[in-house]
């Protein structure tokens, strides 16, 4: 499948979100939290492409998503879980397991949050959907109906029972943690990326002003977003916006889709996961220099940089090795097949 530069340019948006909503928070709206929320709606979006469209092999899907995450997870743990001594004995190791295996999302009900990988729920959330994605497709892949139809009621029938779960939990009572950290709640951003990009495929806007849609939507899911939003509102119809936006990016105005091609949201989005990694121990320590905003920005500049030499030197090649060798595995085994 070929790169779009818009699509990473949106991955760099929402990495810059992140990093503004810690180190340079803004008034009214919480820009972390919407910057994962737009890194889910692409989630979705490309799992649609790549699992549904584009039917991937499930077996290498899987391959690639353990090259893609754990070279760079499992050292950025280590390199956490070594330095402790120097903090306050965080993680512990316990933490260290749960965010090793991906379950740190439910775990810390347990074991109680340890902040400085506390922010790889979000990363918890996007595997296990794309688990729950795979199985829609392999269900889909042996099924008579028609594909798109079956993936999208059922990815849209999920999506709406997660919603309301969410909804559910938060009139219980429970914080936001205990809501919105949960995949069987927050899955519904992701599922929401997937509807949007196969009802966009099949039934695409046409119009006037069909080149309005995707700023308008935009503008519409980051309005919804702000902090006097309710919770159950921002992670169900805000999102729909912004998921809706990137479905009908495609089709927006030329100078907005350059903007998001240029260089730096592009190479960002290409270095988002490395940085959304390692940036965390940088924003727990400048916490401690709310008043000093120039340090800070200090901070975020080793925080980014952290993210560089782990791509460059820890994930990327390692990434790069294993699928170079899957692929010469599998290369071997078609012709044992055909004969």
């Amino acid at each position: 499948m070929r790169r779009m530069n818009t699509l990473d340019g949106w991955r760099g948006c929402a990495i810059l979100l992140v990093l503004a909503g810690h180190f340079m928070p803004i008034g009214q709206i919480n820009a972390g939290r919407l910057g994962v929320e737009i890194f889910f709606v692409l989630s979705g979006r490309l799992m649609a492409e790549i699992l549904f469209v584009g039917s991937a092999d499930l077996r290498m899907f899987f391959r690639r998503r353990f090259a893609r995450i754990y070279p760079g997870l499992l050292v950025f743990l280590m390199a956490m879980f070594v330095s402790r001594g120097w903090r306050d004995g965080d993680p512990n190791w316990n933490q260290f397991v749960a965010g090793a295996t991906l379950t740190s999302n439910y775990i810390f009900f347990w074991t109680g949050q340890s902040p400085v990988v506390s922010h790889l729920w979000s990363l918890c959330v996007e595997e296990h959907t794309y688990i729950l994605l795979a199985g829609i497709a392999w269900l889909e892949r042996r099924s008579k109906a028609s594909r798109k139809h079956l993936a999208l009621l059922l990815c849209s029938a999920v999506a709406a029972a997660a919603m309301a779960h969410g909804l559910a939990l938060t009139l219980r009572g429970l914080d936001y943690y205990a809501v919105y950290w949960r995949s069987d709640v927050r899955a519904a951003s992701i599922l929401l990326g997937v509807v949007a990009w196969l009802v966009a495929r099949e039934r695409p806007l046409r119009g006037r002003f069909v080149g309005w849609a995707s700023p308008v939507l935009m503008a519409a899911g980051i309005a919804l977003n702000l902090a006097v939003v309710p919770d159950p509102v921002k992670y169900s119809l805000g999102t729909l916006c912004l998921a809706s936006s990137l479905a009908t990016l495609p089709q927006a105005p030329p100078r907005l889709t350059a903007l998001l091609a240029s260089p730096v949201p592009v190479n960002l989005g290409l270095w988002s996961f490395s940085i959304y990694l390692w940036q965390e121990p940088f924003f727990l320590f400048s916490q401690r220099f709310a008043d000093r905003p120039i340090l800070r920005l200090d901070l975020l500049a080793m925080a980014v940089c952290a993210g560089l030499i782990s791509f460059r030197y820890i994930e990327d090649p390692i990434r790069q090795a294993l699928i170079a060798h899957w692929r010469r595995r599998r290369l071997r085994e078609v012709p044992a097949q055909t004969c």
